[in-house]
């Protein structure tokens, strides 16, 4: 008689180091889907306080996502040179400092520099994240880890759904620039993180 399989991700392997990597990609996911999810917000901010066209914004995000595109190939090369640890955190904190930079930005050449950088930094860390929970999981639970994950995402989108609007209302004039100084810090605290938690295998 068969036995039936057993759900591995349970509370004794998520309270295990797997369940500090399965966190740390949740966050890694967090602090990068602000580069996704916090553009449509701002723009409308951006556009009358810079005075750039729909278009000129629309150009942001497209650029932004070339960019963090384009580093996904880039982190899959550099992640087995110079760790997966080093890369997901350096990523994170370059996100993390872009997103700052937006925030400072007083010109279309730096928003557009910044989105680039956050386009960078966002992919160079989340595709070697992903990628290194199949290290910590088995095959039958590695699509669930990552769907868990992903939820990372989804809290960034509703995180910003909430505070954008807030800070505008607060303060028309800098509420963008102050939401996207909070996110900036926010990635840097996990970028932080990562570059102390993450490791690159289980001990077993």
């Amino acid at each position: 008689m068969r036995r039936s399989k057993r759900l591995r991700i349970a509370p004794d392997r998520l309270f295990s180091y797997t369940g500090v990597m399965l966190l740390t990609a949740v966050l890694v996911n967090w602090g990068t889907g602000f580069t996704n999810f916090a553009h449509s917000l701002t723009l409308p901010s951006m556009e009358v306080d810079l005075e750039i066209s729909h278009t000129k914004a629309g150009f942001v995000i497209t650029l932004m996502a070339m960019v963090r595109m384009g580093s996904t190939f880039i982190s899959g090369t550099l992640a087995p040179r110079y760790g997966s640890r080093f890369i997901i955190g350096v990523g994170a904190l370059g996100a993390g400092g872009a997103m700052i930079l937006l925030g400072f930005a007083q010109t279309y050449p730096l928003v557009l520099l910044s989105a680039a950088l956050m386009g960078l930094g966002s992919g160079t860390s989340l595709t070697p994240m992903m990628g290194l929970l199949s290290r910590w999981f088995q095959t039958g639970d590695r699509g669930l880890a990552a769907g868990l994950a992903a939820t990372g995402g989804s809290f960034a989108f509703i995180f910003a759904g909430v505070v954008v609007p807030w800070l505008v209302g607060r303060n028309a004039d800098d509420g963008w620039r102050h939401a996207w100084f909070l996110f900036g810090v926010l990635a840097i605290g996990i970028g932080s993180a990562a570059l102390l938690l993450v490791r690159e295998r289980p001990a077993s």
